[in-house]
């Protein structure tokens, strides 16, 4: 059975509100310790792993909610829920990916919070 267009509004909102909970809670963490970490390759980590996230949030998911709406309102051409299905599949690649670069900086983690 084809999932539906709120099917895939629901993933794609749960999805956006965790990396944006995620992009929050690393750039507090940068910025309260920014000048006490010395490995400029951990800072440069972790800016790219939330600057790639803003990037997914603000383009493919963007463009992605565009493709929801055109199949909740009906479109020419029309998008289908299988379209949705296969958009959702290609993106999701990039979701894992940025999630593990995340979890990858859990070992940070402790040592900024301890600033």
């Amino acid at each position: 059975m084809a999932k539906s267009a709120a099917h895939f509004r629901t993933i794609l909102d749960d999805e956006t509100a965790k990396l944006n909970a995620l992009c929050v809670e690393w750039e507090s963490l940068l910025d309260r310790a920014d000048q006490q970490i010395a490995n400029e390759e951990v800072i440069g980590d972790i800016r790219s792993a939330i600057g790639l996230a803003r990037l997914l949030v603000n383009q493919r998911f963007k463009q992605f909610s565009g493709l929801i709406k055109d199949c909740e309102e009906g479109s020419k051409p029309p998008v289908t829920p299988q379209d949705l299905e296969g958009f959702w599949e290609m993106i999701y690649f990039q979701v894992e990916d940025i999630h593990r670069k995340f979890k990858d900086l859990i070992h940070v983690k402790g040592e900024l919070n301890a600033l």
